[in-house]
């Protein structure tokens, strides 16, 4: 399997667990997979993952683990 299907197949599965969009059927999440392009990212403990004010080009989903809003 090359690396794009690899890709495709993780976000795909990224989708498959996310609540919003339970209830899509495969073919539908492939219809849909060319406008939500998901991609997987890692972040450690206490990272910043946006700062107030910035502007978000993109909807994060939590994959696993926990994120909180704060202040600084």
């Amino acid at each position: 399997m090359n690396s794009k299907k690899i890709y495709k197949a993780n976000g795909l599965a990224l989708l498959q667990r996310s609540t919003l969009f339970a209830g899509f059927s495969e073919t539908e999440l492939l219809d849909l997979y060319p406008a939500v392009q998901p991609v997987l990212r890692r972040y450690t403990k206490d990272s910043v993952v946006i700062d107030e004010g910035d502007a978000a080009g993109q909807i994060g989903f939590v994959a696993s683990g926990r994120i909180a809003a704060g202040t600084r």
